[in-house]
């Protein structure tokens, strides 16, 4: 026993325990919880929720590069295009140019749908343009 213990007779008078064995078991437990509790603060995740629409917003939304101001090369100006560039939805596809002659898929994953037209075929992947290829190409 060291000189700094103090001994503590135990229920029934059967064994002796140190005080300074209880503090430090009452140091671990204090420890314990102050370590779960630090633990428990870095585990929260805080997390926003972003919101995207299902149809375009406005006009321009969605249009793509080849009509965009921004994407024009310098000194040229931005080019409009006689055919779906990437990125137009379904809905801005079919208002501008119409209806297509046909209509097929969606197939795979992720789903692929394509609209046939007289002189080109579009290819979606979900509700927006992937691809246009020109007839003959």
């Amino acid at each position: 026993m060291l000189a700094t213990e103090k001994v503590l007779p135990a229920a029934g008078g059967l064994k002796y325990i140190s005080v300074d064995r209880l503090q430090g078991a009452k140091f671990m437990r204090i420890r314990a919880a102050l370590v779960a509790a630090a633990l428990a603060t870095l585990g929260t995740a805080n997390a926003e929720t972003l919101q995207i629409p299902d149809e375009p917003v406005g006009p321009d939304y969605h249009q793509g590069a080849a009509e965009d101001p921004a994407f024009a090369a310098p000194g040229e100006q931005a080019v409009e295009t006689d055919l779906p560039v990437r990125g137009m939805s379904m809905n801005a596809v079919e208002s501008r140019f119409g209806a297509p002659r046909e209509k097929l898929g969606p197939v795979g994953e992720p789903p692929i749908t394509r609209w046939v037209y007289a002189d080109y075929t579009v290819y979606f992947e979900g509700r927006y343009v992937i691809h246009t290829v020109r007839a003959g190409d």
